[in-house]
């Protein structure tokens, strides 16, 4: 039995023992006030007490001994003074005759005295006459005293009862809460939210308790197991939308994915067909200059062939001349077609020198810079510059770039193009630099990205230098505006296996 009320004190559950805790220190806390409060009253008590014996044995004795005082009655005095000293309260008596003798010890300097002195009249006729003192004192201690065993009883019962209580109402809260509690703790366990149907019964409350907060705590779990199977159901609904969006999302992406790289390919093929259309143009002019020298030699040649005026030194001079012209258009024809993908060999990555693909690109744009008197430098400091590339795709990084730099610089007054390629540590370097304006600061960024362009409306894409970016970046390399120089340089790099030391 004492075990099983000790139970809910020394339980293991947190909550019991800050009850118990709680329990405790209020009960203390109110004690020590209600005692505080007490014990003053009753030490005041006690002062009114011992002030009360001294006012009454003054009343009472005072006529006596004024008397035995003047007629000096030394005997009766004396008497007096043992029955005072015997009474109850009344540690300390001295009475003194007017002339200075007394009857009584002296007060001790080492004891804490209430004291009451009081002047003793003898009444002579209509006269009183004054003939001593009357010193009374009671010992604090024994208010003291008092006071402490007072409140040793009082804790003692204060104790007792808070012991009392706190077991009391651990046990009410035991059978009422505490147990409701765990029932509610074991029914949330058992909640399974990937299978409501195996949810236990609601009826886990005693009917007795069904009011208050402990019902409100019961219908807020009915609710939330409700809410549980609302929800589950909501969740496989939600569920089965979701396979079903993602598998229509999955072919959408699909079939996103193939539109997309169709269209990669068409703009590639565009772009390819742009570069082709540029070149196409050059090599119209480029072509159609060696063909007018052909046509005047052969005019020359023919209408000499039969006259004997010009010497066979002179038309040897003429078919070598045409021969030569017809070798440079030839020339440029097959540089075309390298370019333009009429090798199949193109195809690979291959490791090949980069200074026939610049050889091919400026034949191709070299008319159109003479045409606009364009001055263009050629700057190669090694006879082989390799890489390891697509000669093809390399060729239309090339030309894309010198058109665009046709395009920056043909209306300045002094127009100039500067080419250079060079051989550098594992890469291939080639920079094309034009004295065109300078790009913006707030636009570089984005110079590199696709449909982005400073070409007035309709007369650039927008994907040249985007496009020329993806193939370098197929390449391992990289093609990127070099802010560092005083004028636009673009600077194409390539891996490579020779070295520049």
């Amino acid at each position: 039995m004492r075990r099983k009320l000790l139970k809910p004190l020394v339980g293991s559950s947190p909550l019991t023992r800050k009850i118990v805790f709680s329990i405790i220190v209020c009960s203390s806390v109110v004690t020590v006030f209600v005692t505080f409060i007490q014990l003053f009253y009753d030490y005041r008590n006690d002062v009114r007490n011992v002030a009360s014996a001294f006012s009454h044995i003054e009343d009472s004795n005072q006529g006596t001994i004024a008397a035995a005082l003047w007629h000096v009655d030394v005997e009766l005095v004396e008497q007096i003074y043992k029955g005072l000293a015997s009474l109850p309260m009344i540690d300390y008596v001295r009475i003194e005759f007017l002339e200075g003798t007394s009857v009584g010890e002296s007060q001790p300097l080492n004891a804490d005295f209430m004291t009451h002195t009081t002047d003793l009249f003898y009444q002579l006729g209509d006269t009183k006459q004054l003939v001593g003192h009357l010193t009374l004192g009671s010992d604090t201690k024994r208010i003291y005293n008092n006071l402490g065993k007072k409140l040793l009883v009082i804790l003692l019962a204060q104790g007792a009862k808070t012991f009392l209580v706190a077991i009391f109402m651990l046990l009410i809260f035991e059978k009422l809460i505490m147990r409701q509690l765990r029932k509610i703790a074991a029914y949330a366990r058992e909640l399974q939210f990937r299978n409501p149907q195996s949810l236990p019964a609601i009826g886990f409350i005693e009917a007795e308790l069904w009011q208050g907060e402990l019902k409100d705590v019961s219908d807020a779990i009915i609710e939330m197991q409700g809410n549980i199977e609302k929800s589950y159901r909501e969740l496989e609904q939600t569920e089965q939308q979701l396979r079903r969006l993602n598998l229509n999302l999955e072919m959408e992406v699909k079939r996103r994915s193939q539109e997309n790289a169709k269209q990669q390919l068409l703009i590639q093929h565009s772009f390819r067909l742009s570069s082709l259309g540029q070149m196409a143009g050059s090599i119209a002019h480029e072509i159609n200059n060696p063909l007018t020298i052909i046509a005047g030699y052969v005019r020359i040649i023919r209408k000499h062939l039969k006259s004997e005026s010009m010497s066979p030194e002179k038309l040897d001079y003429f078919g070598s001349q045409a021969e030569l012209t017809i070798e440079r258009i030839s020339e440029i024809i097959r540089g075309l077609l390298r370019l333009s993908g009429g090798n199949s060999q193109a195809d690979d990555m291959v490791d090949f020198v980069i200074n026939d693909i610049v050889k091919d690109a400026v034949n191709i744009c070299r008319d159109k810079f003479q045409r606009h008197s364009i001055e263009f430098t050629l700057l190669i400091q090694d006879l082989h510059v390799t890489a390891i590339c697509r000669p093809i795709e390399i060729g239309q990084i090339i030309i894309n770039l010198l058109n665009n730099a046709f395009d920056a610089v043909k209306d300045q007054s002094k127009p100039w193009i500067q080419l250079e390629l060079k051989q550098g540590d594992k890469v291939a370097l080639l920079s094309i630099t034009d004295g065109g304006p300078s790009i913006p600061m707030t636009i570089r960024s984005r110079i590199l990205e696709p449909f982005f362009t400073t070409k007035p409306y309709g007369q650039g894409t927008g994907l040249g230098l985007s496009i020329s970016k993806a193939i370098a970046d197929k390449h391992h390399g990289r093609l990127y505006l070099d802010e560092l120089a005083s004028s636009t340089r673009f600077v194409l790099e390539l891996p490579s296996l020779a070295s520049s030391s």
